[in-house]
């Protein structure tokens, strides 16, 4: 049971890794992805496309991707 734990959360992790560099790269596409694969929100592409929308989008993402990234690197250096 603790291995099918481990691979869910592995990929719900994938999953948000995926997303939030998706975000950083280009809000527009991110906007565009079926609303399973990027989430639930109140994000549309009509205000969040371009501008400070699109600011706001890359800002989320990082702040998302970092803290992933943060949680693996201290899931995997625990002592």
């Amino acid at each position: 049971m603790r291995l099918v734990g481990l691979i869910v959360v592995g990929l719900l992790v994938l999953l948000g890794i995926f997303s939030s560099t998706y975000m950083l790269i280009s809000p527009r596409r991110w906007l565009t992805l079926p609303r399973w694969l990027r989430g639930f929100g109140s994000m549309s592409l009509e205000k969040n496309a371009k501008g400070l929308g699109a600011s706001r989008v890359r800002l989320i993402g990082g702040l998302i991707l970092a803290g992933l990234l943060w949680e693996c690197y201290l899931t995997l250096n625990r002592r």
